[in-house]
């Protein structure tokens, strides 16, 4: 293994410190260099073009796994149909957007 030496400014260093308090600086700066080289590898492979049923495909999966969407998952009710959700909030006058808004100025 080839020995680098690698002088950081010391506003860099503190930064490194702060965002990786448990990790030695010389393994926190290995470890930024790796994530970088493997980005750029990443970057360097040709992306494959998707279709937008695809793109939201991926796009729901993202959400679903995210905290939100596991939060309203877990709160949503399997015997409330999509059509009585449209009936309920087609009685809403203005906007939707208003609405909200109104909510929220009320609160404040």
């Amino acid at each position: 293994m080839a020995e680098l030496t690698i002088t950081l400014p010391a506003e860099l260093a503190e930064k490194l410190r702060r965002h990786t308090p448990d990790k030695p600086p010389a393994q926190a700066v290995l470890d930024l260099v790796a994530q970088a080289l493997a980005q750029e590898e990443k970057a360097d492979q040709p992306v494959r073009p998707i279709s937008n049923e695809e793109w939201l495909r991926q796009q729901r999966e993202r959400f679903q796994r995210s905290p939100l969407g596991q939060y309203i998952h877990a709160l949503a009710n399997p015997d409330v149909t999509l059509e009585e959700v449209l009936e309920t909030t087609a009685k809403i006058e203005g906007t939707l957007a208003a609405e909200v808004i109104a909510d929220r100025e009320d609160r404040w």
